[in-house]
């Protein structure tokens, strides 16, 4: 856009198409720092978003203790893949995958172990898996029974204070009836 005054000849028969395209810079200078504006709002509400949403998932995590049975199965997942690869002599990835396929029970069949102690270990991170995806499943349960038996506590404390206020204003009206 700058180049188009370049072009423009500096006669004072000009002058008008110079100032038009200044005028024009200027408007889309303004409208580009609007939609910079825009963008910073939608950011700031992204932020607050994930604000809100952090604190809902710290709290998922910490129901049932549901962070420390997923450090424990991450763990397991670990150890049997590398019991499986030392085992079965297979390199760590393809392990880490059968690991992986085994514990959610998937079983692509495309590795299986030969050996009774990768046998042994199919069957822990089998058992994990299972236990893991119970585990989630009795969390999201608890998570969602505790929010709504909490946001009922509050209800409670709010009809309860309510109610305080009903009866003192009713004494109030009692009181002026009687001086009247």
């Amino acid at each position: 856009m700058t180049d188009r005054i370049a072009i423009v000849p500096f006669h004072s028969a000009f002058s008008v198409f110079r100032f038009a395209l200044l005028f024009r810079i200027a408007r889309l200078s303004r409208l580009s720092r609007m939609s910079r504006l825009t963008r910073l709002f939608r950011m700031t509400r992204l932020v607050g978003l994930i604000g809100k949403m952090s604190r809902h998932i710290k709290m998922f995590f910490n129901t049932n203790g549901f962070a420390y049975m997923i450090y424990a199965s991450g763990t397991i997942l670990l150890i049997g893949a590398t019991v499986y690869s030392i085992a079965e002599g297979v390199n760590f990835i393809d392990s880490l995958w059968w690991a992986f396929v085994t514990s959610t029970t998937v079983g692509y069949d495309d590795i299986s172990p030969e050996s009774v102690v990768g046998r042994l270990t199919a069957m822990v991170l089998m058992l994990t898996g299972i236990g893991l995806f119970g585990a989630l499943t009795s969390t999201i349960t608890s998570f969602f029974m505790v929010s709504n038996d909490e946001e009922g506590e509050e209800y409670k404390e709010e009809i309860k204070e309510l109610n305080d206020k009903i009866s003192q204003l009713l004494m109030k009206i009692e009181n002026m009836g009687r001086n009247a």
